[in-house]
C-alpha cells in the first residue's frame, strides 16, 4: 500500500505518531540533503523522504483534526455573521492546539478579510501547526497587509515556518511586497532559507527583465 511505503522511506512502522514521524525525518534530512553530502545519489532519498514526511503530517494533521471537539461541534453549522468573533475567541483561547487550527482554518475558509484581526495575534502561537494553519489561512484571505507582520516574526520562528512565511509572501504579493523578505532571507544563517530567497528573488528579477 502507498501508505505502508511512506512509513517504510522513514524506517518507521506502520501506524508511528506524529512525533515519530517528525523526529525520523529530522534525522534522515541531515543524512540525506543535497548539500549535506557528497553523495550524488542522496538527492533521489531525500526526496523520498521529503514526500513521505509531507504525506504522513498531511494524514495524522486531518486524523487530529476530524477528532477534535470543535470539529465535531461545528462542521455541520453554516457560516454566520457573528460566528467570526466566537471563531476568533477559541483561536486566541482554544486549550489545545488543534481547537486553535481548527478556528484559524474556519476563518480563512468564511472569505472576510477582518478574521485577520484574530490570525494576527495568532502568528506567535506556541504550536507549529497553528501558526502554519494561520499562515495558510492569510493566503486564502489574500491578507496583503500581512506582509509587514510576517516580516517581523519571521527572524524568530523556526526552519519551517520560514520557509512557510517566504511561500506565503509569494502567494499575496509577488514580487512587489516580497521584496523586504526576501532581502531579509537571503541573509539568513540557515542554508535552506537562503535557498528558498535566492530561488524566489530570480522568479523576481526573471520577471521585472520580462
Amino acid at each position: 500500500m502507498e501508505e505502508h511505503k511512506h512509513y517504510r522511506a522513514l524506517g518507521l512502522p506502520f501506524g508511528a505518531d506524529l512525533k515519530q514521524i517528525k523526529s525520523a525525518y529530522r534525522s534522515l534530512a541531515k543524512k540525506y540533503h543535497p548539500d549535506l553530502t557528497k553523495d550524488p545519489s542522496s538527492g533521489a532519498q531525500f526526496n523520498r523522504v521529503m514526500v513521505a514526511y509531507k504525506t504522513l503530517v498531511a494524514r495524522e494533521e486531518k486524523k487530529n483534526y476530524l477528532g477534535s471537539r470543535p470539529h465535531r461541534e461545528y462542521r455541520h453549522r453554516p457560516f454566520k455573521e457573528e460566528s467570526l468573533a466566537d471563531l476568533g475567541k477559541v483561536l486566541w483561547q482554544g486549550k489545545t492546539p488543534e481547537m486553535r487550527a481548527f478556528a484559524a482554518r474556519r476563518i480563512g475558509l468564511t472569505g472576510k478579510k477582518g478574521g485577520y484581526l484574530y490570525l494576527r495575534r495568532a502568528l506567535t502561537d506556541s504550536s507549529e501547526t497553528v501558526v502554519k494553519t494561520v499562515l495558510e489561512a492569510i493566503v486564502r484571505l489574500k491578507v496583503i497587509s500581512a506582509l509587514e507582520d510576517l516580516r517581523k516574526i519571521f527572524p524568530s520562528t523556526s526552519l519551517d515556518i520560514q520557509l512557510q512565511i517566504l511561500q506565503a509572501s509569494k502567494s499575496l504579493d509577488f514580487p512587489r511586497g516580497s521584496l523586504a523578505l526576501l532581502t531579509d532571507a537571503m541573509q539568513s544563517k540557515k542554508r535552506e532559507v537562503r535557498m528558498k530567497a535566492f530561488s524566489l528573488f530570480a522568479q523576481v528579477s526573471k520577471e521585472k527583465v520580462v
